[in-house]
């Protein structure tokens, strides 16, 4: 994987789906997530417009439908704990962890593609849109602003992956202002948060429940 090489993720909106996204940046690849409910009849005009070096498809989606009879590596849920792996899950059972980030050499620049990520192609084709790491940085620059968030206060979401919404407002632009990211499950959300009262609390809608 070169930096620049462009990884194309298909996948049900997960943690893992995050897990992913986030790795690829940290290697100075840019990642392709396309939409499965939006964009599944245009999936394999897109990924020739990607060209992707690899692409991932998470195991409950019909990979070989979506791509059309070209390579793709499946994966299925993420665990912490080697021993807690499931064994049958290639991809992550094999995945070394504890590894040291400063033990990872930055390879981004503010220039740099980010993300290629597509229109919903509800009134035409979908498009591809070119988002750089400066375009994440400024986008989080203005929301903490906009909402006067400071050093010290803390923001507790409860949101998908799913929408660009989650990912160019808040989630991926907040990392880029070098915020702390804590994530967890839905079901262990709110043990998770109970000793860390938060300043901000935005819900989507469908999300609050």
């Amino acid at each position: 994987m070169q930096k620049g090489s462009r990884v194309l993720l298909l996948s049900v909106e997960s943690f893992e789906k995050l897990l992913l996204w986030l790795g690829v940046w940290r290697i100075g690849a840019v990642v392709v997530p396309l939409d499965i409910e939006l964009n599944a009849a245009f999936v394999a005009d897109l990924v020739t417009a990607a060209q992707p070096v690899l692409t991932l498809v998470h195991k409950e989606l019909d990979g070989h439908a979506l791509m059309g009879g070209k390579p793709f590596v499946s994966f299925g849920s993420y665990s912490g704990s080697a021993g807690d792996a499931n064994a049958r899950d290639d991809f992550f059972a094999g995945m070394p962890r504890c590894v040291a980030g400063e033990s990872i050499t930055e390879r981004n620049e503010p220039d740099d593609v980010a993300a290629m990520v597509c229109t919903s192609g509800t009134t035409s084709r979908p498009k591809i849109i070119v988002y750089d790491h400066c375009f994440y940085w400024l986008n989080g620059l203005s929301i903490l602003h906009s909402l006067g968030m400071g050093a010290d206060d803390r923001m507790l979401e409860y949101r998908s992956f799913g929408w660009n919404s989650a990912q160019v407002l808040s989630l991926m632009p907040f990392l880029q202002k070098g915020l702390t990211l804590h994530v967890a499950r839905p079901s262990r959300t709110a043990a998770s948060s109970s000793g860390s009262p938060a300043t901000v609390s935005p819900f989507r809608p469908e999300s609050r429940r």
